[in-house]
């Protein structure tokens, strides 16, 4: 993060605008997910009289460097003074203008949110306990669940087990995927069909301990790239 060389005007016009901010309602479906996020046009509704009566504005656009985009957000204060930050994303498909269009999309959302502290709002007391409940189950499968992971045949869509060899590592990265999945409210079946899309071009009938652990160890890039796409076959915001 970078800012202007004093913060003595913008800080206390922040701290006022985000006590007049509004949470960000949940009126966007998620196919894959079965579930509801805030977009982008739902994140500036929340924010946007507020920063205005606050002397405040915000400034993005996109950015390229090392073979991954994204967004670099500013926040502007009447008298001058400025924060900014960058947020940037792995390319999963090179010359793919609408995929390159939706993670964008998903990074001006994500940091417009969190540069001026935006939180999402479920539309109804209904969807607020079903968030809840998929939380604490998709936890609990988490930690509870089977130990070995069934992994997905690229080809046909049905199960398929790995080679003996590989079981047991096979079964580690596979419990820790489960697990990154839980931090961001993820199902199991949805980690699943994640590690499909992710293995999506590859030809061996069960995902690889390489790919596995490229997966974990890149999870949250991949994460975000694969909601984009979600995003994108909703009809998006692409």
């Amino acid at each position: 993060m970078e800012h202007s060389e004093t913060l003595d005007e913008i800080a206390p016009a922040l701290a006022k605008a985000q006590a007049e901010i509004k949470p960000a309602v949940k009126d966007s479906d998620n196919p894959f997910f079965e579930s509801r996020y805030a977009d982008l046009t739902s994140v500036w509704e929340a924010c946007r009289d507020a920063l205005h009566t606050n002397g405040l504005s915000v400034v993005q656009h996109p950015i390229s460097r090392d073979g991954r985009i994204g967004v670099s957000t500013m926040l502007l204060h009447s008298s001058g003074q400025w924060i900014m930050d960058e947020i940037t994303l792995g390319v999963k498909k090179p010359d793919d203008p609408q995929a390159d269009g939706s993670s964008i999309t998903y990074a001006r959302r994500y940091s417009l949110a969190a540069m001026v502290g935006v939180c999402p709002e479920d539309d109804d007391a209904e969807a607020a306990m079903d968030r809840k409940g998929k939380q604490e189950k998709s936890r609990q499968k988490a930690s509870d669940g089977p130990k070995r992971p069934d992994f997905v045949d690229r080809k046909s869509g049905s199960r398929a087990r790995p080679p003996e060899q590989d079981k047991a590592r096979l079964a580690q990265l596979g419990r820790e995927l489960y697990a990154k999945g839980a931090e961001v409210d993820m199902e199991r079946t949805d980690v699943d069909v994640m590690c499909r899309w992710y293995m999506k071009d590859a030809k061996a009938p069960h995902i690889s301990i390489e790919e596995a652990q490229a997966l974990l160890e890149d999870f949250d890039t991949q994460y975000a790239l694969y909601v984009a796409y979600v995003d994108s076959i909703d009809g998006g915001e692409a």
